[in-house]
């Protein structure tokens, strides 16, 4: 009897450590990321390779893929691609026993350092294939040269609310699994868009993409302080195929980007997206009608709805527009609003500024004639926007010890300004032809747009994209820039 607990307890001992291991998404092939991201037909070559268990998987017959796939039949065959600056591999998997076929379709886009595939199964038998299951179109981890957090940027999706589309960051615990998926049938509905970014602490990161118009599904786990493991496909999937019967799963899409803000990763990818997911037609992006209409869960636009009168609302405003590349229209707001205060004699920024009152209404508020603060640090919200925005200042890492600057004139002929941090000051000039950085502790780069390469008294300016240029900042001399608007 004592001999039958002890097993007993073993058992579920082993019945645990299985169900714990079966939340934790690892996985089934790691992939090693170097300290500069890979070469994409390099990267698809080495991943897809014969005699690999590729970053893909399923459930055949009970097993998973991993126990037999690299016993298949192998062949790999390069494709000519119709799209420019696109290369394209068929990789087949095909077990001659029960006559299953798979056939993964990659494409890379070397200029942007991403790799896309599809599979599709084929019953090439003449009896119905064995049941097929939990198919994972990426199934794979990565494994970072440097050690840390790895964070998660997405974005909501639809719940037909104001709050729609909002971004979102988390840091991943490790060992903990971010299962995403969306609700109601629909890719982009509920708490998740099918796309997000993946940031390494090696200053280099992913962004996944999930091609699916139903409900799909992204497991995302940090196995540890270099790993990180994804897998994700259609999250609900048992069938089995009839003979000569086909079936595609969703696309999976992987973008690598490198740099120490995370956003240039975004950008890239819209870059990727604009380049080549949008539909063109001789050239030139499709124009479609654009329709519009009121009454989304909001009430309609009405003379009800106050209108922002405060320096303090109105900052939420202007930095959104500046968040969009809209510095001259935010300059002449600026000047309008805060100048138009100033023209009223203020000496400091008022609580509440409305420019359709006159004379003592600009004193009254809280129904008090005298009821308003007319120094009041809410409404400074200029020099914070001026700090961030026009001369360009972000930290990077907590408390500057990396930096960005990427200054705007944004209408001005030329401006100066400095930025404290806890390093010390970060000082920038700008105008039409000329840019000078000093930094008095702490790295980080410049960022220039330009349409001619630009020169440095310090540095070579390296090409980022087409207009757009960085320079390296690690010492506190100050650097000079000529560049062409």
């Amino acid at each position: 009897m004592k001999h039958f607990k002890k097993i007993e307890s073993k058992f579920l001992f082993s019945l645990l450590i299985m169900s714990v291991w079966s939340i934790i998404a690892v996985g089934q092939t790691t992939a090693k990321i170097s300290k500069h991201i890979p070469e994409i037909e390099k990267w698809i070559q080495k991943q897809f390779a014969k005699g690999k268990t590729p970053p893909f998987s399923f459930i055949c017959d009970g097993k998973p893929s991993a126990e037999f796939i690299r016993q298949w039949d192998y062949s790999q065959q390069k494709i000519e691609s119709e799209e420019a600056d696109v290369i394209k591999y068929l990789f087949t998997y095909y077990n001659p026993t029960n006559g299953l076929k798979v056939e993964c379709t990659v494409k890379g886009y070397p200029s942007y350092q991403a790799a896309e595939w599809v599979l599709n199964f084929t019953n090439k038998g003449t009896s119905n294939s064995p049941t097929l299951e939990q198919v994972k179109v990426v199934d794979l981890a990565m494994q970072y040269a440097s050690k840390g957090e790895f964070k998660l940027h997405y974005a909501d999706g639809n719940h037909i609310s104001k709050y729609d589309f909002h971004p979102r960051s988390v840091t991943l615990a490790t060992g903990e699994t971010k299962q995403m998926s969306p609700q109601g049938g629909r890719s982009s509905e509920g708490d998740y868009l099918p796309f997000f970014n993946i940031e390494s602490p090696a200053g280099q990161g992913v962004i996944l993409g999930v091609g699916w118009s139903g409900t799909w599904y992204a497991d995302v786990c940090a196995q540890d302080n270099r790993t990180i493991s994804m897998a994700s496909g259609m999250k609900t999937m048992k069938l089995y195929l009839r003979p000569q019967e086909t079936i595609r799963t969703p696309s999976i899409s992987l973008m690598f980007w490198e740099n120490i803000d995370r956003m240039a990763g975004h950008n890239k990818f819209r870059r990727f997206v604009l380049a080549h997911k949008s539909r063109k037609i001789n050239g030139k992006f499709a124009e479609y009608p654009l329709s519009s209409g009121f009454n989304y869960r909001d009430p309609a636009l009405n003379d009800s709805i106050l209108k922002i009168t405060t320096p303090y609302m109105r900052f939420y405003e202007l930095e959104a527009l500046c968040a969009l590349g809209e510095q001259d229209a935010v300059m002449k707001e600026m000047k309008a609003y805060w100048g138009g205060m100033l023209k009223e004699g203020a000496t400091s920024f008022w609580e509440k500024y409305n420019p359709e009152e006159t004379g003592t209404q600009h004193l009254a508020m809280y129904g008090r004639p005298y009821g308003k603060s007319l120094c009041h640090a809410w409404g400074a919200s200029p020099i914070y926007l001026l700090g961030k925005y026009y001369l360009g200042v972000k930290p990077v890492k907590e408390g500057y010890k990396e930096f960005a600057i990427a200054p705007v004139l944004g209408g001005l002929k030329w401006m100066e300004g400095t930025v404290p941090t806890p390093n010390g000051n970060i000082h920038v000039y700008m105008n039409s032809k000329t840019m000078k950085v000093k930094a008095t502790e702490g790295k980080g780069y410049l960022t220039i747009k330009s349409r001619r390469p630009p020169k440095a008294n310090i540095g070579t300016p390296e090409k980022v994209s087409e207009g757009v240029w960085r320079l390296w900042i690690d010492s506190p001399e100050e650097r000079i820039v000529t560049y062409h608007l």
